[in-house]
């Protein structure tokens, strides 16, 4: 986040997902691997509270560890993995969300053979009464 400071001229925030509470302040947010080490009791919290931080027609890019399960690795990070199914089943609880792409990609780095799940999701401007 300092780097981002110093190298962006913007405002960086860094709140933990759990925590945000901001309301319609962001265009975008971009969650790159970092969603996977929330608990999956608290992982539609989460991403309710990042949707909530967007404006109308925000988008929100994160990715998560493709796969089923989860584990704590010895250093006390927690790991959970998703599938396709297991992603729409959680977005499908999120009203005035469109699913712009869903995909999986093999990790980028090659530090592992983990597959990532990728998805970005737009906040849709609510249904306005004529």
């Amino acid at each position: 986040a300092e780097i981002a400071r110093q190298n962006s001229g913007s405002i960086v925030h860094e709140i933990p997902v759990e925590n945000l509470t901001l309301l319609e302040q962001f265009d975008g947010a971009w969650a790159c691997a970092s969603l996977l080490h929330v608990h999956e009791r608290n992982i539609r919290h989460a991403i309710g509270n990042i949707l909530n931080a967007l404006e109308d027609n925000g988008c929100l890019y994160f990715s998560l560890k493709n796969g089923s399960g989860q584990i704590r690795q010895s250093d006390d990070r927690l790991f959970v993995y998703y599938d396709e199914r297991k992603l729409l089943d959680l977005i499908k609880k999120f009203k005035n969300i469109d699913i712009i792409r869903i995909w999986t990609t093999q990790d980028a780095a090659q530090r592992t053979e983990n597959r990532w799940l990728n998805c970005i999701l737009k906040k849709a401007r609510p249904h306005q009464k004529v």
